[in-house]
């Protein structure tokens, strides 16, 4: 048991979650040889409304759950799965709120787009393609990224 909660606290921390989320769970398909970590707000949690900043009371989760890449786990593709929390804001109404983990419009984690960009610096971008697995299009929307500012200061909401 031990093993398993050290397990999901490096993997929250691969995340940089905060005291609002947790890993729910994590699965390995050996079919498809992918790590899938379902992440979920901590029931009852206030968030901050994205369009005005004031604290809010969760409301529900949104619909359909969203999946964003994240860094390969044991030279496996790794995946995070949430749906997103919406909060009831007595200004703005029903919101769904960011999550912490990706910038706003990302399918990456702020960690696969960190080691993209790293990796670009040392190797060609081919090669780079190629070791992540992702487009050219993927690498070149991920290097123009890094250069708006660093990941956590681009995190807005979606």
């Amino acid at each position: 048991m031990n093993d398993e909660k050290n397990m999901m606290d490096t993997i929250s921390s691969s995340l940089s979650l905060g005291d609002g989320w947790r890993v729910e769970n994590v699965a390995f398909d050996e079919k498809s040889g992918e790590f899938h970590i379902f992440v979920v707000p901590a029931p009852h949690e206030k968030f901050t409304c994205p369009v005005c900043g004031r604290i809010c009371r969760s409301y529900d989760r949104e619909e359909s759950e969203r999946v964003w890449r994240h860094i390969d786990m044991l030279e496996y593709r790794s995946f995070v799965h949430c749906r997103r929390p919406r909060v009831s804001c007595a200004f703005c109404g029903v919101r769904v709120i960011s999550v912490p983990f990706a910038r706003k419009g990302s399918r990456y984690t702020l960690s696969f787009e960190g080691a993209a960009v790293i990796l670009t610096k040392a190797m060609p971008n081919d090669r780079v393609r190629k070791r992540l697995g992702i487009s050219n299009t993927s690498l070149s929307y991920l290097c123009g990224a890094s250069k708006e500012g660093s990941p956590t200061e681009n995190r807005h909401e979606i």
